[in-house]
């Protein structure tokens, strides 16, 4: 198994949880957690993308995690305790500042040192939406492709016209 943190250095990170696992990121890739709010369904878009919510008087795109991964449509829950993680964009496109990732309850702060997080596998494939799965004090986790997330939302909004 391999390192994922170097052993001097601690990360403060979040963890997003969803339906059967988390994600884990570092703090600043998450911009603000947000109620969970009914998006506007955009027609013509997968079923891993949910729709859109105006959140700072931006548009920003929802999608669901697990469906994205292949999940079951009907994995979506949506319960009083169901949050949006709104994501920091990592490329610079001023049209898609911020991604809302579905959290299934309230996402928690966590600090990743080295002996605490062991990746259990490496994807190793640019084109998976997870870099490694983890164990991370002892509970699974993903470290997820925030390059291909972003990819994948960009290529709906600008096939489905709602490129702004």
């Amino acid at each position: 198994m391999s390192r994922v943190v170097d052993d001097s250095e601690e990360i403060r990170g979040v963890y997003i949880p969803i339906e059967g696992n988390r994600l884990v990121l570092p703090n600043a890739a998450v911009a603000e957690v947000v109620s969970y709010t009914e998006p506007t369904v955009l027609s013509g878009t997968p079923d891993w993308f949910i729709g859109e919510i105006v959140w700072r008087r931006i548009p920003v795109p929802v999608i669901s995690f697990e469906r994205a991964l292949g999940g079951s449509a009907m994995s979506l829950s949506t319960g009083h305790r169901a949050r949006i993680a709104m994501f920091n964009t990592l490329n610079g496109v001023s049209n898609l500042p911020f991604i809302g990732v579905i959290a299934q309850s309230i996402p928690g702060l966590i600090r990743i040192k080295s002996e605490n997080i062991v990746a259990v596998s490496d994807q190793g494939d640019a084109n998976s939406l997870v870099l490694h799965e983890i164990m991370l004090q002892g509970e699974k986790g993903l470290i997820p492709n925030l390059d291909r997330l972003e990819e994948m939302v960009a290529e709906v909004m600008e096939k489905g016209g709602y490129a702004r």
